[in-house]
């Protein structure tokens, strides 16, 4: 039955393909839930991770084959490339430091360049006691990131596990947009984020797709982005 379903939805979209080659160009997805917001930090929610997969990316991420690949970094770090370097966490645990390279030439949406000091950003954000970061344990772990230069920085957690280089809910935030948001005042900083206000910002993606228009809760669009 779904296949069947799967088969109609196909053949109808090749006919409205046929008959128009203008509507061609636009996709319309239908999705039985909607997300709370769009801040990549709060509510783990499938639905956002979805449409982040259009508009947002990460240091890493997992490949079709489930094995770790790059995103925005140039290359996974591991122990045998020497990126990934055994550390003595600040109550003597061993730990590991994570070398990150950002690809050259990775922009927000607005044309800034994709920049360490985003990813400070995160990190700041996910730290402090009043932001109220759902995902607590990974920002418990990760005790220090460290600005190497504009493309690099180094990012060191407190021990080692199996997955100790996936990184793929890291995202950065642009700090040209979310520093003053964030440092005006921290408890209230998702309320005030852009990501939460007027996601449709220019500068707030650095995917393939940009949010260019936003019905909360209805519907999202979604443009190319030029940068």
């Amino acid at each position: 039955m779904v296949c069947g379903a799967r088969r109609l939805i196909a053949a109808a979209a090749l006919a409205i393909a046929a008959a128009s080659p203008a509507l061609a160009e636009r996709l319309s997805i239908g999705v039985a839930q909607a997300p709370v917001d769009l801040h990549p930090l709060y509510d783990n929610q499938l639905v956002k991770r979805y449409l982040f997969g259009f508009s947002l990316r990460a240091p890493t991420q997992y490949g079709a084959d489930w094995r770790r690949a790059p995103q925005i970094a140039e290359t996974v770090p591991t122990f045998e490339n020497g990126l990934a370097e055994s550390w003595t966490g600040p109550d003597g645990e061993d730990g590991v430091a994570l070398t990150f390279t950002i690809r050259d030439g990775l922009s927000w949406n607005d044309g800034t360049p994709v920049t360490s000091a985003d990813f400070r950003l995160t990190f700041e954000i996910g730290r402090h006691p009043d932001t109220a970061v759902p995902n607590f344990e990974f920002f418990e772990r990760l005790k220090a990131l460290e600005i190497v230069d504009d493309r690099r920085f180094v990012m060191r957690f407190d021990r080692v596990t199996y997955q100790y280089n996936s990184v793929g809910s890291f995202f950065p935030l642009p700090d040209h947009i979310e520093r003053p948001r964030f440092e005006a005042d921290p408890a209230g900083y998702r309320a005030a984020s852009a990501y939460t206000l007027a996601p449709e910002t220019p500068g707030l993606w650095n995917g393939p797709f940009a949010v260019t228009a936003v019905r909360t809760g209805a519907q999202y669009g979604f443009e190319p982005n030029p940068h």
